[in-house]
């Protein structure tokens, strides 16, 4: 009875060393700082030199507007696959996703992190966003892992209704059609 009760105790010591060892990591782990529109925007203001990624798509880029002087590098294309809700399918070599929706299929921008070194030193401030901060976050998370050491993601992106447009911030426009290049237009396909 007794060696049973010390073999419990000697198990439960295990799993607490082993569970506050992951809890260290985990907190020890380095993910990007998360920051209102508004906060992004008087960073901006305190910081021009601050390095400016949208990572949404070159089409939602030039026609739904952008923040000035931001620099886009997708993080994901469309390609001309429909996917069904749930439908899982590959968006990286090895990465299985399910669709979150009814949507064209995407897939992860395999250069973006090779556009972000030729745009940023590891060193640089950099603000990431994209539409609602769904891609940003992944995409900040990335840089983050890759050694840069001072990338926001702006939460609530350009669109939602707590991002860059709902607080009223300064958005510019690109509505020249022959501007846009037809690699990134994907028209689904037509019976």
């Amino acid at each position: 009875m007794r060696s049973l009760k010390r073999l419990m105790m000697m198990a439960m010591a295990i799993m607490i060393i082993a569970f506050s060892r992951d809890v260290l990591w985990a907190a020890d782990a380095k993910m990007a700082e998360n920051m209102s529109a508004q906060e992004v925007s008087e960073m901006i203001a305190k910081n021009p030199a601050i390095k400016i990624i949208d990572v949404r798509t070159q089409t939602e880029f030039q026609f739904q507007g952008y923040i000035k002087g931001a620099y886009n590098i997708p993080y994901w294309f469309m390609t001309k696959k429909f996917m069904l809700k749930d439908q899982e399918f590959e968006y990286a070599p090895g990465e299985m996703m399910k669709a979150p929706m009814n949507r064209y299929q995407f897939i992860k921008n395999q250069d973006f992190m090779m556009y972000v070194k030729e745009l940023a030193k590891p060193d640089d401030a950099v603000v990431v966003y994209c539409g609602t901060s769904t891609r940003s976050a992944k995409a900040a998370d990335e840089m983050v892992k890759a050694g840069y050491k001072d990338v926001v993601n702006m939460v609530g992106g350009l669109e939602e209704d707590k991002g860059w447009k709902a607080a009223k911030l300064p958005v510019e426009y690109m509505l020249k059609v022959q501007n846009l290049d037809p690699k990134y237009v994907y028209q689904p396909d037509r019976p």
